[in-house]
């Protein structure tokens, strides 16, 4: 008995933690931008953001509650803008101009989870 109990404990345990996709999604896409931010060259750094785009569509599957949908959408999408200039630049190779890119991406970032969670609040 005391052994199906703490089987159901963990599951319920395991149930609670596991991530949800936007959480994964978010996770994926911060996991690449440190690699993207970390690479010394273009080679280097396709990888990472073609890991990125796999996580921002993910994530521009997901909803968000009413209030905030349209905020998480708009930044969603000045993110995917950040990413095609990114490809762009790859092409001409100039890392400092991907670099600055990369700045202002995370930038965009940072001011639309400031304006989701104000929304929460």
């Amino acid at each position: 008995m005391k052994f199906i109990i703490s089987a159901m404990f963990a599951m319920l345990l395991m149930a609670c933690t596991q991530p949800t996709p936007l959480q994964s999604s978010m996770e994926q896409m911060a996991k690449s931008y440190k690699v993207l931010k970390r690479a010394q060259t273009v080679e280097q750094m396709k990888p990472a953001l073609a890991e990125f785009k796999q996580g921002l569509a993910l994530a521009q599957q997901q909803t968000i509650p009413t209030a905030e949908q349209a905020k998480y959408k708009e930044g969603l999408e000045e993110i995917a803008v950040h990413v095609e200039r990114l490809e762009n630049l790859f092409v001409d190779g100039d890392i400092e101009l991907i670099k600055a890119e990369l700045k202002a991406l995370i930038e965009t970032k940072d001011l639309y989870h400031e304006q989701v969670i104000k929304q929460k609040h």
